[in-house]
């Protein structure tokens, strides 16, 4: 399945998109499903990718359909210090489900950072992202990414 999140820019700003109908997302990361949902109206900057490499044919635009669903729930993890359930932009039945039961997140439990770096790469693999990308993607985000 490919996720393609409905964005639009965010009038007046360079960077930002805004997220115009709900996303929600069902993939498994370190054999555990995940399952989350985000409202419409949270904003992110799509993929963090220096403006000079957008050209480059090795990278990708913020908001290619082979990254937008990566950087937009990595994004959200981000913000919220994988705490997704503190923000205004995630669904209360949002939940991370264990292979043997359902334990629905309380504001108190949180996705770790190598777990949002992972589902990051498990969107983008999904999206269609080819290997190369996807490693280099990856390691950028877990040797730069800001938690």
């Amino acid at each position: 399945m490919i996720y393609n999140p409905s964005i639009r820019p965010v009038e007046g700003s360079d960077n930002l998109y805004e997220l115009v109908k709900p996303f929600e997302i069902g993939l498994k990361i370190h054999n555990r499903p995940i399952y989350l949902k985000i409202k419409a109206g949270f904003r992110f900057d799509g993929a963090s990718i220096p403006s000079v490499l957008w050209g480059f044919p090795l990278m990708l635009h913020p908001t290619h359909p082979h990254i937008l669903a990566g950087a937009l729930v990595h994004d959200l993890l981000y913000e919220t210090k994988g705490y997704p359930l503190r923000s205004d932009f995630v669904e209360a039945g949002a939940c991370y489900m264990s292979v043997k039961d359902v334990l629905y997140l309380t504001p108190t439990e949180f996705i770790p950072k190598k777990m949002a770096d992972d589902i990051f790469y498990r969107l983008n693999e999904i999206s269609g992202m080819d290997k190369f990308r996807l490693k280099a993607t990856y390691w950028a985000v877990r040797l730069f990414g800001r938690y």
